[in-house]
């Protein structure tokens, strides 16, 4: 009796999980159709950026690297640190920008 109920319990789980999870394919051209994703995966699309995010991490890892760095070499490395600085605040206008509009 026990695991009939936990089987009713989980089958009814996956059958409420498959029914509510995706969306229903949109009425339009195949040139205008979307993914269809479930819509928590597209609230997530909409909030994040992952290249511009991973843009970010790689361009604070690459001013870690500069600022460790032994030499000076000739004045570029102040140059790409204040070019990675710029960098840096830019992709991050960017993000602010897109999740303000």
């Amino acid at each position: 009796m026990k695991n009939f109920l936990i089987g009713l319990f989980l089958g009814s789980f996956l059958m409420f999980v498959s029914t509510t999870s995706f969306n229903l394919i949109p009425n339009q051209s195949s040139a205008q159709a979307q993914p269809i994703m479930p819509w928590y995966y597209q609230q997530l699309a909409w909030e994040n950026h992952p290249e511009m995010e991973a843009a970010l991490n790689l361009l604070i890892k690459a001013r870690e690297h500069l600022n460790k760095a032994a030499h000076d070499f000739d004045g570029h490395r102040v140059q790409a640190i204040k070019y990675t600085d710029m960098a840096i605040h830019e992709v991050r206008e960017g993000i602010n920008y897109a999740n303000n509009h």
